[in-house]
């Protein structure tokens, strides 16, 4: 585990969690095709690889915004989640003050280890998808409580 400081508070990062690879799944089955109907399709069809690829290009964007937008961390007093390039969206957890984190994984999670975190404070729920290994992250803020 990492154990960078965070602030002079004696704040220490425990666990970090990451953004797993398989947000870029489907943007890459897009762009295929995309480019699959554009170079083989004549007509119509070539007219939905265009479509196709614009719609690749912005989820592609999107996704890459988000997993380099993303900050999770929990340090030994609270929990910190970051999220946002532009538009910046924090919220900060003491730990004593999480009401709740849950966690689920579709099949396809499951095999790659993946899942959402919901995490809720104040009756306010908080969502943050393809957490890499998020079974471990609840377990690990579970710990900490």
């Amino acid at each position: 585990m990492n154990t960078n400081q965070i602030n002079k508070n004696e704040e220490n990062i425990l666990h970090s969690a990451k953004i797993h690879w398989f947000i870029f799944v489907l943007p890459a089955v897009l762009l295929l095709l995309s480019f699959g109907f554009w170079l083989f399709g004549s007509g119509g069809w070539a007219g939905l690889g265009v479509v196709l690829g614009i719609t690749a290009a912005y989820s592609l964007f999107s996704r890459l915004t988000y997993k380099f937008g993303v900050s999770i961390v929990i340090t030994n007093k609270r929990v910190i989640f970051k999220s946002g390039i532009l538009k910046r969206d924090s919220l900060d957890l003491m730990l004593d003050k999480c009401e709740g984190i849950r966690s689920t994984q579709s099949i396809i999670g499951r095999i790659f280890n993946f899942g959402t975190l919901f995490v809720t404070t104040g009756g306010v729920s908080h969502e943050y998808k393809f957490i890499e290994d998020s079974e471990c992250f609840r377990a690990e803020l579970m710990k900490q409580r």
